[in-house]
């Protein structure tokens, strides 16, 4: 994977944290990246391609200049929830017609940012690709309508690429903005170098799937350069962990990087016991593989 390619790539989603992330370690490998955005840039670059991602435009023409596209715009989890026709409109009707205006425009290649919260978050067991996504809620009901016209398309190979369901991404690239300080990782990374203290406001025992944005990016960039051999790939380490667990991490590089001593706080009376559930990333890491070490490396940078 010494080699860049020469495909021009589109990122939506750009002023959020996983687009900008993937603009920023994208575009120091070499990548020719443009980044997409229904809004401005939160910082303004003049190395940087910029394009407005119309979505109201009805044949969506600015494509036409890309080979590939990375699609990583939408609303959040709790946007969604809050506001189901928002997750309808986005996830199912922008995206769907994202994906078939690509299908129309013919040798192009689409990465479909999706999410394991697809999956319904009841039960126990190792969930893989092939696990039914039974997740109803409107973020994952609506994202899983976009994956399953998607992969209509990939099995009558009218387009390239593939979905891709991330874990829960955390971490520091460039500086990408959009939700970056309320994922659990990175907000407990922050409290420490403000307060000292690590504060758990939900049940300890919740356990994750919790993928550096480092080990993202080199998915992404083998996935770029080699085609992928499976429509759908979980974005994850493969070993889950509590946010107990989390917190001592954070805990244990802050006091090696600092001398000090955190203190992790939380309240006993939301402790429940959790399923054991594992989510299987073979497929990902016959790409790349990951280790703890990259997990302590990507707390370590959200703390200098």
């Amino acid at each position: 994977m010494d080699k860049v390619s020469s495909k021009k790539i589109l990122i939506t989603g750009a002023t959020g944290y996983i687009g900008g992330s993937l603009c920023n370690g994208l575009e120091k490998l070499g990548f020719d990246i443009t980044r997409g955005s229904r809004s401005p840039p939160l910082r303004r670059n003049s190395l940087h391609k910029w394009i407005s991602t119309d979505w109201d435009d009805r044949s969506l023409s600015f494509l036409s200049n890309f080979d590939c596209v990375l699609h990583a715009a939408g609303p959040t989890s709790q946007e969604c929830g809050d506001n189901p026709e928002l997750a309808k409109y986005f996830y199912g009707d922008v995206t769907t017609k994202l994906i078939e205006a690509l299908v129309k425009q013919s040798e192009k290649s689409i990465f479909l940012l999706s999410s394991v919260h697809v999956y319904s978050s009841n039960g126990s067991g190792v969930i893989t690709e092939e696990t039914n996504p039974s997740n109803t809620h409107p973020y994952a009901a609506y994202r899983r309508q976009s994956e399953d016209l998607l992969n209509s398309y990939l099995e009558k190979n009218q387009i390239n690429g593939c979905i891709l369901r991330l874990g829960n991404c955390f971490g520091k690239i460039g500086d990408a903005g959009g939700d970056f300080a309320n994922l659990f990782v990175n907000q407990i990374c922050r409290d420490v170098l403000n307060t000292g203290r690590i504060n758990i406001n939900s049940n300890p025992s919740l356990r994750r799937d919790f993928v550096p944005l480092s080990y993202l990016m080199r998915v992404v960039q083998a996935l770029i350069m080699e085609n992928s051999k499976f429509p759908v790939y979980n974005v994850v380490t493969g070993s889950s962990m509590s946010l107990l667990e989390v917190a001592m991490e954070v805990a244990t590089c802050f006091n090696k990087l600092t001398g000090k001593i955190a203190e992790v706080d939380y309240n006993n009376d939301l402790i429940q016991s959790v399923k054991a559930k594992e989510i299987n990333n073979y497929r990902c890491s016959s790409l790349v593989k990951t280790d703890r070490k990259e997990f302590t490396r990507a707390i370590t940078e959200l703390l200098t």
